[in-house]
This record gives C-alpha cells, structure tokens and sequence, in this order.
C-alpha cells in the first residue's frame, strides 16, 4: 500500500497513474464536487463531473487517482497541505477501505503512520500504526478512531505529549503566533534547548531580533507552555 515510483510515473498497488509531470492547466466545465480540491482538474470527466482517473487540487492539497461523480472514490493519493500523505481506497470523498496514512514535517506525530483499514476518515478494523523514529509498531483493531486493545507505551507517552505540548525534540525548530512579542502577521521562531514534559514546558531559544524588541521577557532563552509553539512548516 505503499507509493511508489515506477518510469517517472507514481503509482499505487500496480494501478498505473498520471506523469507527475503533469501540469494542472485546468479543465472548463468539468467540476470536483470537494471545495478543497476544486480549484483545478485535469483528468476524465462524465456530464460535467470528475468521474474516472484525475488530477485535482486546491486548499486540502492534491489529489491523484480515480473519481466518481466528482468526489474521490476508489483507489489514490492525496498529497495533503501539511505534507501528510494518504495511499488507498477512498468512497464519496472520505478515506475508506485499505489505506496507508503518512504524517509530514509538519505534524507533531511527523514520521509516524498508520496502515489498516479506514472508515469515514477514521481508523477502523484492523491497523498498523509505526511511530518514528524508533520503528516500533502497534497494531489493534479500532473502532472509529479509537483503539479497542490495551494502548501501548508509546502512544501513552503520545497522547500525554500532545495534551501537554512537549511532543518535540532537542534542537528543532518551532514557530509560534501566541508567545509574548508574536502576532498572526510576525511569527517567532525558534529552537527548542530543553523540556520538562511534567510540567508541560519548554525552554525555547529565540532568534527573531523583531520578537525580543517587541517582547517584554528577557533574556532570548525563555520557559513557556509547549502549547505556544509548533513544529515551523
């Protein structure tokens, strides 16, 4: 269930798709039912719909694979704007059926994904899930979204990451529009130096000279809230 290239073309359990060479020029008249992929499409099209093989994208990203009534169903790819990635089945634009689910730079669980069966967007039935970097897996069955067998270690140490906002790294690199001297229009940036995931904080290192002058904490390394920050896209 894996993506693959094969001959500059991608492609997904031998089902052979466009060039990704491909450019989305934009087809008039033929429309994707899915407002967050209907900006451009280039592919079959069936009155006046996407229905059969197609390229689409738009604000959720790009989609390539197969369409019916101008919603996603059957097998493809969906490149996500996050960088998340998901390979396999879908029905009436939700991932559904056999799938494999990716986590870009950009998630906090970036490395990780999961591989079993979908329903509805959710993980459900049989599934694999891998956390990065160490390989370990976990597998279950799950019911929506939610495992029915004991939660390993390591996804209790996730969940406890996720609430508390500690889930990073030593070193990485993290933005945030909420810390003192930050706004929506002037993100911070920043490099996380330490944790301390009981208390929910980190020690973040500043570099943004526009942040400290606007900022009334001093000195550029500061304890704040994990939840402030994220990983920088």
């Amino acid at each position: 269930m894996f993506p693959r290239r094969a001959a500059g073309r991608l492609a997904l359990a031998g089902a052979c798709l466009f060039p990704l060479s491909s450019a989305l020029a934009g087809q008039p008249g033929c429309i994707v039912r899915e407002p967050g992929l209907s900006e451009r499409y280039a592919g079959a099209c069936v009155a006046g719909a996407a229905h059969g093989q197609g390229l689409a994208s738009g604000t959720e990203g790009r989609y390539q694979g197969e369409f019916r009534d101008g919603l996603r169903e059957g097998r493809g790819i969906q490149h996500y704007g996050n960088g998340d990635i998901y390979a396999g089945q879908w029905r009436a634009g939700k991932r559904d059926g056999e799938g494999t689910y990716w986590f870009g730079k950009a998630s906090p669980w970036a490395g990780d994904r999961y591989q079993g069966h979908w329903r509805q967007d959710e993980y459900a039935g049989a599934g694999k899930y891998t956390f990065a970097p160490s390989g370990d897996s976990y597998r279950a069955d799950w019911q929506p979204g939610m495992s029915l067998e004991t939660p390993s270690g390591a996804m209790v140490q996730r969940a406890r990451a996720a609430r508390d906002g500690t889930n990073f790294t030593i070193g990485q690199q993290v933005c945030s529009v909420t810390t003192p001297g930050a706004w929506p229009g002037q993100i911070a940036r920043g490099t996380i130096k330490k944790m301390q995931k009981n208390a929910g904080i980190v020690l973040v290192d500043i570099t943004d000279r526009a942040i400290l002058a606007a900022s009334p904490l001093s000195p550029p390394q500061r304890w704040e809230r994990g939840a402030n920050w994220k990983p920088c896209d």
